[in-house]
């Protein structure tokens, strides 16, 4: 092999070293022990070192390091933000390891390091395992584009897209125990943190190995396989300290696997409208109210009909109260004329929507032991719109609500704009 300096080159094996120094360009070379004649080894300045690298797609980068440490940090992320070369191997070369310019080469992406005084084998083994590791990235890259033209994964952010989120992580939650968590910005923040900006930084912040996808109404799920709530706790607590001043999120937090995903999940939400109701806020579900707690259904469990009903609404104002209040919040800034009031009592959970047009009426009431009523009216411009949804009680939980309720919010819009 012999070292060559800016040379067209052709589809071969190629191993870019960068370096101002020849004779540390000729031993780095003298240690590669890649038997192959299509492999070559080019030699190239630190000036112009990025475009160089970027016109030929060598298959890995060599980099001397040594007293150069602007310059190759100024490469490693222009090279990094480059999708046609970004998943080019980087290996800086060291002539005495410096423990903190390590870390910070590791943070910014580098596939591994070598000193100038390794042996040669161990110049070749970690080459090739970095071309692997480099192969098996794009890989993933190819089939994770064919997964977005099938609109599994979201284009944007490569994050699970919503209508596959929750047979995904289900799925995987029976593999083992885990903690699955919900994230969301708190209301206040959703006009300056985007769920794709949230859901980008997440995903750089957590393993290869967890889920996550969106879930809707800003929304995102996250599922931490052999993961401890506590542990997800100091994971948030990083990506909150990478968040702008003024964004704040929440989370709701529970533990997965011994118990069915489904009760996790309906942990986790509950978890997570108390956590927005504090603000910037992590809460990890209580065993007691979150997974165990259920509506009674057995009428003999009751003296009468009256005592089942205050023992109902108790549970149901821990259900209904953060939806009601969070939904307020969310739609008041953009039903600027509209009048917004709520109520919960014995008698039933009243959501009120009132303009000069149209006033629309969202009622949930217990009829009996085991049925509940949500009523649902818009009058508008002397006409009446009227539906009525009867659930069992079994059946309320926080994201049936929250769609029925979104929905009764979207007719109302609708009928705004119609008139």
């Amino acid at each position: 092999m012999v070292i060559v300096e800016y040379i067209v080159m052709s589809e071969q094996n190629s191993l870019f070293f960068i370096s101002e120094n020849k004779k540390t360009a000729l031993r780095v070379q003298t240690k590669i022990m890649l038997a192959r004649e299509t492999d070559e080894f080019v030699h190239s300045s630190y000036e112009g070192c990025f475009e160089d690298v970027k016109k030929q797609q060598p298959k890995i980068v060599l980099f001397d390091i040594e007293e150069h440490e602007e310059e190759f940090f100024e490469f490693l992320n222009k090279l990094r933000q480059t999708k046609s070369v970004r998943h080019i191997p980087v290996i800086p070369i060291f002539k005495n390891i410096d423990e903190e310019i390590l870390c910070s080469a590791f943070e910014a992406g580098i596939s591994d390091f070598l000193t100038i005084d390794s042996t040669d084998s161990e110049f070749t083994v970690r080459i090739l395992l970095a071309m692997r590791k480099s192969e098996h990235a794009s890989d993933i890259e190819s089939k994770n584009s064919i997964l977005s033209q099938l609109k599994i994964l979201d284009k944007k952010t490569g994050i699970y897209a919503k209508n596959y989120t929750y047979t995904i992580i289900k799925a995987q939650s029976k593999k083992c125990i885990g903690t699955f968590a919900v994230i969301a910005p708190d209301v206040n923040t959703r006009n300056k943190l985007s769920p794709e900006h949230l859901a980008t930084l997440i995903k750089n912040n957590i393993r290869i190995s967890d889920f996550i996808g969106f879930s809707g109404d800003f929304k995102i799920y996250t599922w931490f396989p052999k993961t401890e709530p506590e542990n997800v706790l100091s994971i948030l607590n990083k990506i909150k300290k990478l968040l702008p001043a003024e964004c704040k999120i929440s989370a709701g937090v529970a533990k997965s696997g011994e118990i069915d995903f489904d009760r996790a999940e309906e942990a986790a939400n509950k978890a997570l409208s108390r956590a927005l109701l504090r603000e910037n806020s992590f809460v990890i579900a209580r065993e007691k109210d979150e997974l165990k707690e259920q509506f009674k259904n057995n009428p003999d469990e009751y003296k009468n009909f009256k005592i089942f009903r205050q023992d109902f609404f108790k549970k149901l104002h821990k259900i209904v109260s953060p939806i009601f209040f969070r939904t307020q919040k969310i739609i008041e800034e953009k039903l600027f004329e509209t009048e917004i009031s709520q109520e919960i009592s014995e008698e039933g959970c009243y959501f009120v929507l009132k303009n000069d047009i149209c006033k629309s009426r969202f009622c949930i009431t217990c009829p009996g032991y085991t049925r509940v009523n949500i009523d649902i009216s818009h009058i508008c411009s002397e006409e009446e719109y009227k539906d009525k949804i009867s659930l069992n009680t079994d059946e309320i939980t926080p994201e049936k609500i929250s769609d029925i309720l979104d929905n009764f919010v979207k007719t109302y819009q609708a009928l705004l704009n119609n008139n």
